[in-house]
């Protein structure tokens, strides 16, 4: 996660093709308690939206939000 949250590097090598690494570092992210909305708008250079990671974001709970992805739910009372 770079500063500021607005964009992911994942380093496609220390990862398995099943992605379950991936999938629990998604996961831990996006129950991260903070302050300041997080809005992954790059992953590994490409825009969110266009990613190949985007579904395995959604799987981990994120939505795309305009051009970005985000918490699902988040700001939900």
């Amino acid at each position: 996660m770079a500063p500021g949250g607005r964009a992911v590097l994942t380093f496609p090598g220390s990862y398995t093709d099943e992605g379950g690494e991936l999938a629990l570092a998604l996961g831990a992210l996006h129950r991260l308690p903070s302050r300041k909305r997080l809005a992954v708008r790059d992953i590994d250079g490409v825009a969110a939206a266009q990613s190949p990671l985007r579904e395995r974001f959604t799987a981990a709970g994120f939505s795309l939000d305009y051009d970005a992805l985000a918490p699902a739910g988040w700001g939900a009372t």
